[in-house]
């Protein structure tokens, strides 16, 4: 009796440390699924954004005459940059994801790297939106002192109409 206890109990360890060996290669397989799947998708995304700052280059290298106005301008700027932030900011939460489901030190420091580099592009890319939107307000202002001018200008030429006027008919005053 004492015999078959031992049996049992080797039987029984080893059970345990094969579903112990196994669950840590399933769960091993598992992150690596999980890192891979990341990696794409990040990988997506980060060529997503250059795409679409490409994007925006190409509108802002097209002239304003295009467009009716400079609102209809800088929104295609501002279409494709919210796109290319958009797409900076989701290449970084699938390398904080890749950081995550890492199984090696070398998959985590390639993430962190990850994770700095497009960092660091998200705030280009803001620093780009923020320098079009001084030059969007700089276009309106020109476009507002040219009003300015021209109503001057009216103002000047019909005052001057009306000075010629009483310099042609001194007596009229």
């Amino acid at each position: 009796m004492e015999k078959k206890k031992k049996v049992i109990i080797v039987i029984i360890v080893a059970i345990i440390a094969v579903v112990s060996v196994g669950s840590y290669f399933a769960y091993e397989i598992y992150m690596d699924s999980k890192y891979d799947e990341a990696y794409k998708l990040r990988s997506n995304y980060a060529v997503n954004s250059f795409n679409y700052l490409n994007e925006s280059n190409v509108d802002m290298n097209n002239t304003a005459l295009f467009y009716q106005n400079t609102t209809d301008y800088f929104d295609n700027i501002f279409y494709s940059l919210d796109l290319a932030i958009e797409s900076s900011q989701k290449a970084i939460n699938y390398s904080e994801e890749m950081k995550r489901t890492a199984t090696t030190q070398v998959e985590k420091e390639y993430a962190e790297a990850q994770i700095k580099e497009y960092n660091n592009q998200l705030k280009w890319f803001k620093e780009i939106k923020n320098q079009c939107t001084i030059w969007e307000n700089d276009l309106t202002y020109q476009a507002d002192n040219n009003k300015l001018l021209t109503l001057k200008k009216e103002y000047e030429n019909s005052a001057n109409s009306r000075h010629e006027i009483l310099l042609k008919n001194i007596s009229f005053s």
